[in-house]
């Protein structure tokens, strides 16, 4: 999950794929398949989602669409593959890549399925969890900004916001929904920490 340390991404407000009891949520407030992410209202969220990747074209539509509803209340971060090919990948202009993980990467975790049995005789999946196993293929997280105003952005003559090329998004690099021209940039992108948003 991602968190804010000098970042400008706000506080996440809702995990937008677990299953139906929590176990593998980030967030207290959660969607899963008794409470679809797909028949929500997003408006005002500041979404994180990891979605099922048979899913992921669904997903981001329904999103892009809340967004444009509500687009200075709401906002998403996305962790998906790197499919540029896939019919979806022109739904990720825009994005904000805060984060790249080449393939082999040790990043996937599920609770331990195991180990129900908690210490006070109980059951449950506490916060233990084990990692499963180096992923395939890249995968990105993307992050689709609000337009609350922000230094470095400026006015139309209506009033509208117009995001600029400074205040906190100055530096972080925007996927353009174009397979060829995102496989350069991500090419020249390196596994790290951009602009202070920490992986956990």
């Amino acid at each position: 999950m991602v968190s804010r340390t000098a970042s400008p991404v706000k506080p996440f407000t809702l995990d937008g794929g677990a299953d139906p009891v929590g176990t593998n949520a980030h967030l207290p407030r959660y969607c899963s398949e008794v409470d679809s992410f797909l028949a929500r209202s997003l408006a005002g969220e500041a979404v994180y989602a990891n979605p099922d990747y048979a899913l992921i074209r669904e997903y981001l539509l329904h999103f892009l669409q809340c967004q444009r509803d509500s687009p200075y209340d709401t906002s998403g971060t996305f962790v998906v593959p790197v499919w540029d090919t896939y019919d979806w990948w022109y739904l990720v202009k825009g994005g904000r890549v805060l984060r790249y993980y080449p393939p082999d990467t040790e990043l996937f975790t599920t609770p331990l399925w195991e180990r129900l049995a908690n210490a006070d005789d109980t059951y449950g999946f506490g916060s233990r969890r084990t990692f499963r196993g180096p992923i395939r293929w890249p995968v990105v997280v993307i992050h689709f900004p609000s337009l609350l105003p922000a230094r470095g952005s400026s006015r139309s003559a209506a009033g509208a916001v117009v995001p600029g090329d400074g205040g906190p998004w100055r530096g972080v690099p925007v996927l353009s929904g174009d397979a060829q021209q995102d496989r350069v940039l991500l090419s020249q992108m390196h596994p790290s920490v951009v602009r202070g948003v920490i992986w956990r």
